[in-house]
């Protein structure tokens, strides 16, 4: 159960010899609050949550923040409310462009204001991961944002939060998984924080098998040229 993966997450990290857990708050309490709610089906404009998939509201108040002892690499997440993140107006790619909050929107940006935040990294608000707002759809098409930029995967919710836990939500993490190109601003910076991970995720969690993140780094910066 993801829930539980959240919780192992958070219990490897707090008990690490090579990292400080900073700050977190685990998904277990609530979870369990979430369980004992006796609403059968929550509606929110348009969006039900059954009670398959009403846990996925408890995410909202989740978070972890980890470093490694010598500063050399660092992670973590913070969630939006899920229901919020569906049904309320995200204004964070604005700045992006030099937008004001209550400023007219161009044609051209528009495509932007269908994207409603979940996840961001815990200390990098330009990295996030977004629903593809469409009312009454759901469960909702993820977009990972990126400074301006955007690309829609064909992740589900729980697919996404999979991949960030198998990479403990390491800077930079989503980069391993999307299809990497020089539309993207930043890239190279992107390829920095990847070679990063690719080089220190290997020693700090030395029990684990990360050779396909070097391999895959490799891979990208041939790509790049």
């Amino acid at each position: 159960m993801l829930s539980k993966r959240f919780n192992n997450c958070i219990e490897q990290l707090k008990n690490h010899k090579k990292i400080n857990l900073l700050e977190h708050q685990s998904f277990q309490i609530l979870s369990d609050f979430v369980e004992e709610m006796e609403v059968e089906n929550i509606e929110s404009e348009g969006y039900v949550f059954t009670s398959e998939n009403k846990l996925l509201l408890a995410y909202g108040l989740c978070y972890f923040n980890w470093e490694g002892i010598d500063n050399s690499l660092s992670g973590g997440v913070r969630f939006n409310g899920f229901s919020d993140a569906l049904t309320f107006y995200s204004d964070f790619w604005k700045g992006a462009f030099s937008l004001a909050p209550d400023a007219v929107v161009p044609d051209h940006l528009k495509k932007f204001e269908q994207l409603g935040w979940f996840e961001r990294q815990y200390r990098d608000d330009k990295r996030i991961g977004c629903f593809v707002k469409q009312p009454g759809v759901f469960p909702p098409q993820i977009a990972f944002y990126n400074r301006g930029w955007f690309q829609i995967t064909d992740w589900t919710f729980e697919e996404y939060l999979e991949k960030m836990l198998r990479m403990y939500a390491v800077k930079g993490w989503q980069f391993f998984f999307i299809d990497f190109d020089k539309a993207m601003p930043y890239w190279q910076e992107a390829l920095d924080d990847m070679k990063n991970a690719a080089e220190l995720m290997p020693e700090i969690f030395e029990d684990e098998d990360w050779a396909w993140l070097q391999l895959h780094y490799e891979e990208v910066c041939k790509k790049m040229g």
